[in-house]
């Protein structure tokens, strides 16, 4: 479908622009390294639940890129794995989606329960991630113009805050896409978990319904 490989395409030039606009400052700075990156990014209670968010997320959707990559024949994989990993997850997935797009109809998923496990425990892990950053938040009586102000706090915790952002709109665009195609019901529990729980607790639970309900071998 061309209006949603547009879509997907705008979203990847998102992520792109973003993590430029943010991540680039601080890397064009003296002294920038990945061992300081994260420890800005990880800086507080706030940048940490969302850049661990994001971590869980870049785990399931490579995982999910190359086991859909594969079954469909699609080429170049390490191109997409190398955006998500240098420029932004938002980037690389929702190019491979992008292309995904221009494939011949994809068939239901071959049901896989041992994929389907791993995923349920990154939904697990996202969860957590909630769990061990997000509740010291909810239970300081931080509201919610704080929240996002300390998430925002510098450079590195902005970047991986706006891809996380961006990959919500992609999961959800392409959750509720691929859902309906395959005839999944209650979508809208997925899209509650990842806006009001966690992005992965929502996205790998999704994929790990998916790989649970197919034919099988």
């Amino acid at each position: 479908m061309r209006t949603m490989a547009i879509a997907y395409l705008t979203l990847s030039a998102v992520g792109v622009a973003t993590a430029l606009f943010c991540g680039g400052p601080y890397w064009a700075s003296p002294g920038a390294s990945v061992g300081d990156f994260t420890a800005q990014a990880f800086v507080n209670n706030p940048s940490s639940t969302l850049g661990a968010d994001l971590v869980v997320v870049y785990v399931a959707v490579n995982l999910w890129l190359v086991v859909e990559g594969r079954r469909l024949g699609m080429k170049h994989l390490w191109l997409y794995l190398l955006l998500n990993t240098v420029i932004a997850v938002a980037a690389g997935w929702a190019l491979f989606l992008a292309m995904r797009e221009r494939e011949p109809e994809p068939g239901p998923p071959v049901a896989n329960p041992v994929l389907s496990f791993v995923y349920f425990a990154l939904s697990a892990a996202g969860i957590a991630t909630l769990v061990i950053w997000g509740l010291p938040c909810i239970a300081s009586g931080a509201g919610l113009a704080d929240f996002v102000r300390q998430a925002f706090v510098n450079g590195p915790a902005a970047t991986l805050s706006i891809d996380l952002l961006v990959c919500w709109a992609i999961a959800n665009l392409w959750m509720l896409t691929e859902g309906r195609r395959l005839g999944m019901g209650r979508l809208w529990i997925y899209v509650l978990l990842d806006t009001a729980v966690a992005l992965a607790a929502g996205l790998a639970g999704f994929l790990a319904i998916r790989a649970r309900s197919g034919p099988r071998r």
